[in-house]
């Protein structure tokens, strides 16, 4: 992420910029709509076209569960519009979560 504003500490505005591996940039932004830690964030997802404009927005929900000795992750994100656009979601979180848990191990 080259570029950001992600406090997700407190309600209000955040945006992050994205790099692919080809060196394309993608911009997102939204609101922190709630935060209650350590059991859920959530917050207002629309991407940015070309010339910087928001796009449709949707939201997402992250909700902290126990499990066993441990904790358990889960992605709630609304309100995506169509299949194609949840199956793009759906690859990128899960390119996401495995980042995460190279890091982790």
């Amino acid at each position: 992420m080259p570029e950001h504003n992600l406090d997700f500490s407190v309600p209000g505005p955040w945006y992050s910029v994205m790099e692919n591996s080809e060196g394309q940039q993608y911009k997102v932004s939204g609101q922190v709509t709630h935060v209650n830690p350590p059991a859920s964030l959530g917050f207002t997802w629309g991407w940015h076209d070309d010339q910087d404009q928001r796009g449709a927005e949707s939201h997402v929900m992250f909700t902290v569960e126990a499990a066993g000795a441990g904790a358990r992750l889960v992605i709630d994100h609304r309100d995506l519009g169509d299949d194609e656009m949840s199956a793009s979601h759906e690859k990128g979180w899960t390119s996401s979560l495995r980042k995460l848990e190279a890091q982790l191990n």
